[in-house]
């Protein structure tokens, strides 16, 4: 007997956040997803095809830093397409994606790490130094290559195993 025509299975069976996706993925492969416009750098556009491949690609590498279901990250990052990248991979994993106001203070980002138990967190460089000094139970932190559109300040660029880019993983 299908899923959908067993009585004991809810009627939303198989309609999480990841079904939704990859259903749009493939009947709307081609169709912008995402506009990305900063104030400064350059914009980009994702179809849904585009997008549902780079989720997975960072679920992926999500799971190969030691993510799992149930497992809490911390996103702490202002208007940017990663904190979509980062939501839509942890609803892959059944992680739980604990987003923060970007505009918290030290002692807020160590209560959300503490009571969420998050076991790591992805910001971007303006934050990076913050969120390192006030959670300090992290297994990493993973930092976008810039700061909502703009260019890292001198110094603040992450390297290379802590960039975001890094969680790129094979699906």
């Amino acid at each position: 007997m299908p899923p959908a025509a067993d009585p004991r299975v809810h009627p939303y069976a198989n309609y999480d956040i990841p079904a939704l996706l990859a259903e749009r993925a493939r009947t709307r492969a081609d169709h912008p997803f995402i506009v990305w416009e900063p104030f400064e750098g350059t914009g980009e556009t994702w179809t849904y095809a585009q997008f549902a491949r780079r989720v997975d690609r960072v679920a992926a590498g999500l799971a190969a830093r030691g993510v799992r279901a149930g497992d809490s990250v911390l996103v702490h990052l202002e208007n940017c397409p990663e904190i979509l990248f980062a939501w839509f991979a942890c609803a892959n994993l059944g992680a739980i994606c604990v987003t923060t106001n970007a505009r918290s203070a030290a002692d807020e980002m160590a209560y959300f790490a503490d009571h969420s138990g998050a076991v790591a967190a992805i910001t971007q460089p303006r934050f990076a130094d913050m969120v390192a000094g006030a959670c300090t139970g992290l297994r990493w932190i993973a930092v976008t290559d810039h700061d909502s559109g703009s260019a890292p300040a001198q110094g603040q660029a992450p390297d290379k195993a802590s960039a975001f880019a890094a969680l790129d993983g094979d699906p």
